[in-house]
């Protein structure tokens, strides 16, 4: 029989989710993807044959999917206000030159954001979409705070220059980071002028609040799996920084580049922004994307298509503590859908999924264990998360469904 104590745990745990939830649904969080969509190309091989599942985020994997010409592409979120982001990039590759469309979407910031809305953007907008950016594209009307300082994870985007630039005044050593070529100089660079000057003590503390980590977007279900691997997230965080410095030219890696900068440039920005793939999704690549307001199982449950990729990132990690007839469920919905041999992709803030393996789904005429279903490519995936250009998950998995 569980204690007080534990129920009473329990009940606070549970009210912190529904409060995050709640706080999720009403905030745009991810400006743009953490997942490296160079890795999810390279592990998910997608074909003009395929069809893809992702969840939408901040919507750069999806147009960077889009670029392999699969059939279609399902952008799924639940949070509407990722989906207007994607949205309005949908309507500024269709609308707008690639100049004006890389000042809101490279720089996030255009002189002219209001009437461009106004006169090319707004009328192909959905409603809940219009009605959220009709409040909120002054965020791209101001040059010193871009779009991609704002809101949920751009918040902390400009928290960290702040403090880069006034409180440990880090600026000039991180200029010679994106300087340099060489991938053992930045490590030198790192360790000499950086490490213990930005991992101060406050830093560290702040960064295993639990409170900020739900502003960023992860929510306690989460937390709690990623400290059976991590359970000091400032010295995750110093080991990641490490390794993708010590792996990648750091001029050449677009996510640091927004996360120091808040901004792209022309030469280190993602695949979308780029004016020779632009040209690509505007001429009719950009048509094969459909974007959904629902969770991914209530997608998968209302929807007949037949999904032969998905790129699922984080989402088994919020469910990480549920019981197993409720992964069996999510199970179910995915496997429904699946064509056979079917691939996925999804990251974890823990070193393994394996909580949802006992799960139990029909598949092939009979009721099987999920685990019993999924052919790991783990040789795969460990060469390609050691490429991966953020690099903040512990774990990296690609599975094919077996045959029955």
């Amino acid at each position: 029989m569980r204690s007080t104590k534990e129920i009473a745990v329990d009940l606070r745990q549970r009210l912190s989710d529904r409060l995050f939830r709640f706080y999720l649904r009403r905030q745009l969080i991810y400006q743009s993807c953490w997942e490296d969509p160079q890795v999810d190309r390279a592990a998910l091989n997608i074909t003009p044959h395929d069809t893809v599942l992702t969840i939408t985020s901040g919507g750069c994997n999806a147009l960077a999917y889009a670029l392999d010409e699969p059939q279609q592409i399902y952008a799924v979120d639940l949070n509407e206000r990722q989906n207007a982001l994607l949205e309005l990039k949908l309507a500024g590759i269709q609308r707008l030159d690639f100049d004006r469309f890389f000042e809101f979407f490279g720089l996030g910031y255009s002189p002219v954001a209001r009437q461009v809305y106004r006169d090319r953007l707004r009328t192909v907008l959905s409603k809940p979409s219009r009605r959220y950016w009709d409040r909120r594209i002054y965020q791209f009307g101001n040059a010193r705070r871009t779009f991609y300082t704002r809101g949920g994870i751009g918040n902390g985007i400009w928290l960290f220059r702040w403090y880069i630039d006034y409180v440990a005044r880090l600026r000039p050593a991180i200029n010679r980071l994106f300087e340099s070529d060489d991938v053992d100089q930045q490590v030198r660079i790192y360790r000499a002028e950086l490490r213990d000057r930005f991992w101060t003590w406050p830093v560290r503390r702040l960064l295993n609040s639990s409170l900020l980590l739900r502003s960023a977007g992860i929510p306690s279900s989460q937390q709690r799996h990623s400290r059976q691997t991590a359970p000091d997230v400032a010295a995750h965080l110093d080991r990641c920084a490490e390794q993708v410095l010590g792996t990648i030219p750091l001029r050449k890696n677009y996510f640091w580049q927004l996360y120091v900068h808040g901004s792209y440039t022309r030469e280190c920005c993602p695949d979308y922004l780029k004016a020779d793939n632009f040209q690509r999704l505007k001429d009719g690549l950009v048509d094969r994307i459909s974007i959904h307001t629902s969770t991914v199982g209530d997608f998968l449950r209302s929807n007949k298509a037949r999904i032969s990729k998905f790129a699922l990132l984080d989402h088994f990690d919020w469910s990480s503590r549920s019981p197993a007839d409720e992964h069996g469920r999510q199970w179910q919905a995915i496997l429904d859908r699946a064509e056979p041999h079917a691939r996925l992709i999804w990251r974890s803030m823990g070193s393994e999924t394996d909580f949802f393996h006992g799960g139990r789904v029909e598949y092939g005429g009979q009721w099987q264990r999920v685990g019993d279903l999924l052919d790991y490519d783990r040789q795969l995936a460990d060469s390609l998360r050691a490429k991966e250009r953020v690099n903040a998950y512990s774990g990296l998995f690609i599975a094919a469904l077996k045959a029955t």
